[in-house]
């Protein structure tokens, strides 16, 4: 059975916790391309247009769920791809598109992650920096796994760039003033005017110092 845009904004809306990530990843995939959902192929063309010689980079897909972003990667001849995600079942899913080496079950937030200092040449978080989900607190240790010169691609919809913060102050504060404290240096914004159901969304691209 379909499911159609009303039933898809229905499910989406009521997406808060791993409970409701565990009941609906058998259809999150139909949910998402029901709606257009953009965003994955915009950050695999920019990954590969960045990365495209070196197709063996050690990538994660941070907030991967069913791991729309890792089968677009793949797709342009990405080989070394890892995924992250708070919902086991949700990696179960994206397990079953046989493109990720390894999965690991976690939050993205303060909390430190399993994960070895200066791991991964990339680090992309595409649509997991949203309300009652991760926010900006999650960018210091987006930094500690990321190599000196690796990148951190984060895309979230226009209607969240002003939320979604920490301790007082937006995302885009929190994006600005790590780039003064030089963690990061942005490269790059790209708009995406159809992220999600017609919606507009943005790619930023960063470079860690």
């Amino acid at each position: 059975m379909s499911i159609n845009k009303d039933e898809s904004w229905a499910v989406i809306k009521k997406l808060d916790t791993v409970k409701d990530y565990k009941e609906c990843a058998h259809v999150y995939d139909e949910i998402f391309d029901t709606l257009s959902y953009s965003a994955p192929s915009h950050v695999a063309r920019a990954v590969n247009e960045l990365l495209g010689n070196e197709k063996d980079a050690l990538i994660l897909d941070a907030g991967a769920g069913t791991g729309l972003v890792g089968k677009e990667l793949h797709d342009l001849g990405f080989t070394n791809l890892d995924a992250l995600d708070g919902s086991q079942e949700m990696l179960n899913i994206a397990n079953q598109k046989g493109v990720y080496k390894r999965t690991i079950c976690d939050l993205l937030g303060t909390n430190r992650l399993d994960i070895s200092n200066d791991t991964y040449s990339c680090v992309l978080v595409v649509g997991t920096i949203v309300p009652g989900h991760a926010n900006a607190s999650c960018l210091p240790e987006l930094f500690r796994i990321t190599k000196p010169g690796g990148l951190v691609v984060i895309t979230t919809r226009d209607v969240h760039v002003q939320g979604c913060g920490h301790a007082g102050k937006s995302l885009a504060e929190w994006m600005g003033i790590h780039e003064e404290n030089k963690l990061w240096r942005k490269m790059e914004t790209r708009r995406v005017e159809n992220y999600l159901d017609g919606h507009a969304g943005s790619i930023d691209i960063f470079q860690v110092v």
